[in-house]
C-alpha cells in the first residue's frame, strides 16, 4: 500500500459520499490504529441511536481496508468526538467497577459492548492490582465481567 493516510482517506470519502451526506474526513496514524475523523452538518445520522451507524460504518471501513490494504493496525472511526467521549467514559466506568469489585469482593458484569469498547475496558484494567477482566457471552455484543484477580473462577481477557 503506497500511503495508508490517503488511501483510507479515500476509503472513507467513497463510504461518506455513497451515504449522500456531508462531511470533512481527516485521518491520523495512532500507535496501534488509523483513526479516521468526522465532522460535519451530517453528523448526527452517524451518531443517532446510540451511534450504531457509526460503529457499521467502522465495521464496514475496517472490513474493506483489512481486505483492500492489508493493515496491521486496526480502524478507529469517530464523528464529532463520539468516539473519544464515549472511550473516556468506559475507561472511567471500568476503573469505578474495579475499586468496587475489590471493596466488595463481587464480581461486576459491565453493559453488552461490541468488541472494540471491550478491548478498551480489558487495557484501562491491565495495570489494576487485584482484578482480572474477561468477556462473557455469544455473538457480537459481550459482556466484560471484572472480578478479583484471586477468583479461581475468572479467567483472563
Amino acid at each position: 500500500m503506497a500511503d495508508p493516510i490517503n488511501e483510507l482517506t479515500e476509503l472513507a470519502r467513497i463510504f461518506v459520499e455513497g451515504m449522500g451526506i456531508n462531511l470533512s474526513i481527516s485521518v491520523t496514524e495512532q500507535e496501534d490504529h488509523y483513526r479516521i475523523d468526522l465532522e460535519g452538518e451530517d453528523a448526527w445520522l452517524l451518531v443517532e441511536k446510540k451511534a450504531a451507524p457509526l460503529d457499521a460504518l467502522q465495521l464496514l471501513v475496517g472490513k474493506v481496508a483489512e481486505k483492500r490494504f492489508r493493515l496491521d493496525k486496526r480502524i478507529v472511526v469517530d464523528c464529532d468526538g463520539v468516539r473519544r467521549a464515549r472511550e473516556s467514559d468506559l475507561q472511567e466506568m471500568a476503573r469505578a467497577a474495579a475499586e468496587k469489585v475489590i471493596r466488595l469482593s463481587t464480581p461486576i458484569e459491565l453493559e453488552p459492548m461490541n468488541p472494540y469498547e471491550r478491548r478498551l475496558v480489558h487495557l484501562a484494567l491491565t495495570d489494576q492490582e487485584g482484578v482480572q477482566t474477561s468477556s462473557v457471552g455469544e455473538g457480537y455484543l459481550k459482556r466484560v465481567q471484572i472480578s478479583r484477580a484471586s477468583d479461581p473462577t475468572a479467567s483472563d481477557r
